[in-house]
């Protein structure tokens, strides 16, 4: 639980996901979902305080020393005031870009529909008409759109490329499947994350 110290125990994250072959029924069982990718669940800060609540719960289970459960409610609670600041920033770029009367976000695919919880209205390219298509290359071309919000592991598609040619640009959100920066945990990722968010109505 303790992300926010180190690398090591970042792997305390992964235990829930590396100790099943079937990834999708093991969250379930702990009452996690996603409706789109897996990366949902920690890309959205909400889920992932979830994620911890869970692997909090499961530890609690096991430890019955006090010293460790201390501990664990320490962490659980510094990652909570995280999330709860985390969560107040995008609601807050949300609210000063709808002021604004802009507050869309086309993103590559519907994992980022998340979003549309804090206030803004994301349009996804997964799955979009040729009308849809032909009026998103029109709203690129004439400035009302961008950017186009993407994981860092996702290929671009041939409508994206297209995109880049109306002046679209590529925003990549780190989908914290690897990293290879031992300097770096969800905290210093996720904030890069929410400031590329930011970026998209700065530009």
């Amino acid at each position: 639980l303790g992300y926010l110290k180190n690398r090591e125990k970042d792997a305390i994250l992964l235990s829930i996901l590396n100790s099943d072959s079937n990834i999708s029924d093991r969250l379930k069982s702990y009452g996690l979902n996603y409706n789109n990718k897996i990366e949902e669940l920690w890309i959205a800060p909400n889920n992932f305080l979830m994620l911890v609540k869970n692997i909090k719960a499961s530890l609690n289970e096991y430890i019955d020393n006090e010293y460790q459960l201390n501990y664990i409610e320490e962490q659980y609670n510094e990652i909570y005031k995280d999330i709860s600041w985390m969560d107040a920033d995008l609601r807050s770029i949300a609210k000063d870009a709808k002021e604004n009367n802009n507050n869309v976000i086309i993103s590559s695919s519907k994992v980022f529909d998340y979003l549309n919880n804090y206030g803004f209205e994301v349009i996804s390219l997964e799955n979009i008409t040729n009308n849809e298509k032909q009026d998103i290359k029109t709203k690129f071309k004439n400035g009302k759109y961008t950017s186009i919000l993407k994981l860092d592991t996702e290929k671009e598609n041939e409508f994206i490329i297209e995109l880049k040619e109306y002046g679209a640009k590529v925003i990549n959100i780190n989908s914290m499947i690897t990293n290879s920066d031992p300097a770096s945990d969800y905290k210093t990722i996720q904030y890069e994350n929410i400031n590329k968010i930011r970026e998209i109505f700065q530009s």
